[in-house]
C-alpha cells in the first residue's frame, strides 16, 4: 500500500491543480496551457477551461507538475460547490476587518475562501491560531478537504481515528 502514496499524492495535485483558479466570468472558450500540452493533464486542463473552470496563472501557465499550497487547495475545493461559490463571492465584498488566523492578511487574494471554508467547518486551523496558506498541501489535507466539502467524514474539530495507510496528527487541521 505504501506504493501507492506516491501516485495517490501526483494523482491529488494534478487533479487539484487542474481545477486551480476558478474566476467568476470568464470567456466561453477552452484556452490552451503550453505548460500542459502533451502531458497527462491535457484533456483535463481543456475540458476545466472550456468549463469556465481554470483559468490557470497569470502568466498564462497552468503548471501542471507543480504542487498546490493550502491556499490554493482551498480554492479549488471550494470552486466544485455552487454554494460555497456563493459563499466566498459573498465574502470578496463583505469580509471582516478581523483576520480569522493571524497568518491570513485580509486583503490576500484567498481570504475570501478562506471565511467561506471556515464557516461550512470545512477548515479550523491550526492550535497556534495560523491556517499556513503557503505550505504545500499534503496527501492527508488534500483528502480531509475533498471529504469534508462532499459532507463525508469528520468535520473539523473532530479527531479522526488513527490508521494504518494515512498519517494522522492529533490537533491539526486535517484531523
Amino acid at each position: 500500500m505504501t506504493l501507492m502514496f506516491p501516485f495517490l499524492q501526483r494523482l491529488l495535485t494534478g487533479s487539484l491543480a487542474a481545477m486551480l483558479l476558478l474566476q467568476g466570468a470568464v470567456p466561453a472558450y477552452a484556452r490552451s496551457f503550453p505548460d500542459a500540452a502533451g502531458t497527462a493533464y491535457d484533456a483535463a486542463f481543456s475540458y476545466l477551461s472550456e468549463k469556465n473552470i481554470v483559468t490557470g496563472y497569470a502568466d498564462g501557465s497552468a503548471r501542471p507538475n507543480a504542487p498546490l499550497n493550502r491556499a490554493e487547495a482551498l480554492k479549488v475545493v471550494l470552486s466544485l460547490d455552487a454554494g460555497l461559490q456563493a459563499r466566498v463571492q459573498y465574502y470578496r465584498t463583505n469580509l471582516p476587518p478581523i483576520p480569522l488566523f493571524w497568518d491570513v492578511e485580509q486583503n490576500a487574494w484567498y481570504a475570501p475562501s478562506v471565511e467561506a471554508a471556515f464557516e461550512k467547518s470545512l477548515i479550523t486551523g491550526y492550535p497556534d491560531g495560523s491556517l499556513k496558506p503557503g505550505k504545500l498541501l499534503t496527501t492527508e489535507e488534500a483528502i480531509a478537504l475533498l471529504m469534508r466539502s462532499i459532507g463525508e467524514g469528520k468535520t473539523a474539530g473532530e479527531s479522526a481515528g488513527l490508521s494504518l495507510y494515512v498519517e494522522n496528527r492529533s490537533s491539526e487541521w486535517f484531523t
